[in-house]
């Protein structure tokens, strides 16, 4: 009896209905329609196309605008005049055998400018010597001292010592540098320090009428050319 009801066949209604909805699911999961086969296609060749101008081009926010990542240059088109360098930089002329900073000084500073400060300044101490008991004490300048007064400087600056109160640069303590007690006394060093100038101070009002420079005018202008002519920027 037990043989005969598992051997008894199923109801055919619901075997049909199993089958059917077997192959349904199998249509459904395994095969779309046209319309999505097709529309599947579109997005795929959109992919491909942006793809493709993404390595060359930037795409703008709009997704159509797009923006060469290259130049576009013709091989007909010729070198623009302001990319030919037709001076290369560095030194020029006698500025190349240059090998020492004495000679390299006297290549910016030429002998014109220093004779125009040593002119300047010696007008300026003929005004300031009629405060001075001895003549010593406030006696012209030469080339050879404007030159030590310039160097003195430059190597207080050298030193770390531009802020440095230049008595104490003077003192026999320990604590003063020996050069600069060799190159002038301090108190020549201070009275120059006042005196120096570098144009004529009797007709300066009338050139900084049209000048603000006019104070500096002769040196700055000299200092300039001399830079051009020694030197070709990169």
């Amino acid at each position: 009896m037990v043989q005969a009801i598992c051997d008894e066949p199923e109801d055919e209604n619901e075997v049909g209905r199993s089958d059917t909805s077997d192959d349904e699911l199998i249509q459904e999961s395994d095969h779309d329609t046209e319309s999505e086969q097709e529309l599947r296609v579109e997005i795929e060749e959109e992919i491909e196309k942006e793809s493709e101008i993404t390595k060359e081009y930037f795409l703008g926010k709009d997704k159509t605008t797009t923006w060469n990542k290259n130049p576009l240059t013709s091989k007909y088109t010729k070198i623009s005049k302001k990319n030919i360098v037709k001076i290369f930089p560095g030194l020029k002329s006698c500025a190349k055998y240059i090998t020492d900073e004495k000679s390299a000084f006297e290549m910016f500073f030429t002998n014109d400018i220093i004779q125009n400060i040593v002119e300047c300044t010696n007008m300026e101490i003929e005004k300031l010597r009629v405060n001075y008991d001895r003549p010593r004490d406030a006696k012209n300048t030469t080339t050879n001292e404007v030159l030590a007064f310039i160097g003195i400087i430059i190597l207080a600056g050298v030193k770390k010592r531009n802020h440095t109160n230049f008595l104490e640069l003077w003192t026999t303590d320990g604590t003063g540098s020996e050069i600069f007690r060799s190159c002038m006394n301090c108190n020549r060093f201070l009275f120059l320090l006042s005196a120096i100038r570098f144009d004529d101070k009797n007709t300066r009002k009338e050139r900084q009428l049209t000048d603000k420079l006019a104070a500096i005018r002769f040196t700055l202008d000299r200092f300039v050319e001399n830079c051009k002519n020694n030197y070709s920027l990169g």
